[in-house]
């Protein structure tokens, strides 16, 4: 199921299939008012999976967050320049496989993710 994002409240709305847990909330109400996008109506937060909950623009993967006693970490869509030239940031040494179009990150590093999650959204999107 999907469910919004009410900018005006700063509040997540709806009921997913998959528990949002307090942890991914609060990270997804950080994230979302940090995300430049032409159509915020258009960022949606998805179940996809019953491991991470998935924020989707325009239907497609942006944002995972897996935030568990067992793991917690994000991942982020990646630009053509990300791929190519942030191989060795630290920001991304979580990522193994660095062929993938999305980058796993340690959750503590968020702020330091946003011009990163911008980059990527731009680059898919052309916007």
């Amino acid at each position: 199921m999907n469910i919004g994002f009410d900018f005006n409240k700063g509040e997540i709305i709806g009921t997913p299939d998959k528990e949002v847990n307090n942890v991914e909330a609060t990270i997804l109400k950080q994230i979302i008012p940090n995300i430049v996008v032409k159509y915020p109506q258009a960022l949606k937060i998805v179940a996809n999976s019953s491991a991470y909950t998935t924020l989707q623009y325009k239907q497609i993967d942006i944002i995972r967050i897996k935030y568990t006693d067992l793991a917690q970490w994000i991942r982020i869509r990646c630009s053509n320049r990300m791929l190519k030239e942030e191989l060795d940031n630290p920001l991304f040494n979580e990522q193994e496989k660095k062929n993938e179009s999305m980058w796993k990150c340690r959750v503590d590093d968020l702020e330091q993710l946003y011009p990163y999650i911008n980059e990527g959204i731009k680059d898919l999107f052309k916007e």
